[in-house]
């Protein structure tokens, strides 16, 4: 993961975590400022502009070829062999998609492959997956979600908050230890797939 978190300005330091998915507008992924860490309003968005947590009803499979290192050879003997497929997200005809709260919960708080998927698979995709999160953010600035001081959640739908509430207890289990927190109903996100955004606040720890 390439950062910058070096160049100080006027307002503090800049986080820019240039493999993941950055902002659409002028703003750092976060900024450090006075032993504190601000993140940016984070979303389940990849850097190809697709969206963990948007799925249709069908999915075509699509072929995967994993690299792998074959332990008959040297180390720097490359191969690669066919993995399950994995499930395409495609929209449906009519333009409608499904939405999933609940991954794309995960995808805003932490990135990791599907626990459907085997383990050789999420292994290497592991090291494929280039999205932001906030624990990545604030791992790029010295922090950790245990840092975590507050956070602002944003919900479309607040049928949504139970299932939401569900994934944010399993990241933040025992009340005293877990961040402050408000949530709140907005009209729309900026794209219509989108079911949340969360901003965050967090001390760092060697400030």
């Amino acid at each position: 993961m390439t950062s910058t978190t070096t160049n100080h300005t006027k307002n503090g330091v800049p986080v820019l975590l240039a493999s993941r998915a950055g902002a659409l507008a002028n703003y750092p992924h976060a900024r450090i400022a006075n032993g504190m860490v601000y993140v940016s309003g984070i979303s389940s968005r990849r850097p190809d502009n697709s969206w963990d947590g948007v799925r249709a009803v069908h999915f075509p499979p699509t072929p995967l070829l994993i690299p792998c290192l074959s332990p008959a050879h040297p180390p720097a003997s490359v191969h690669a062999f066919a993995a399950p497929p994995l499930p395409q997200v495609l929209e449906l005809p009519d333009g409608s998609f499904k939405l999933d709260i609940r991954a794309q919960t995960r995808a805003v708080i932490e990135k990791y492959p599907s626990l459907l998927l085997p383990r050789v698979v999420r292994s290497t995709l592991s090291f494929l997956t280039t999205r932001s999160s906030i624990q990545h953010i604030l791992r790029a600035a010295g922090a950790d979600l245990e840092n975590l001081v507050d956070l602002t959640v944003f919900l479309v739908d607040m049928n949504d908050y139970n299932e939401f509430n569900a994934v944010y207890n399993e990241f933040f289990p025992v009340p005293s230890e877990g961040p402050a927190r408000t949530t709140v109903a907005v009209r729309q996100l900026p794209n219509p797939r989108l079911l949340i955004e969360i901003k965050a606040v967090a001390l760092v720890p060697s400030a």
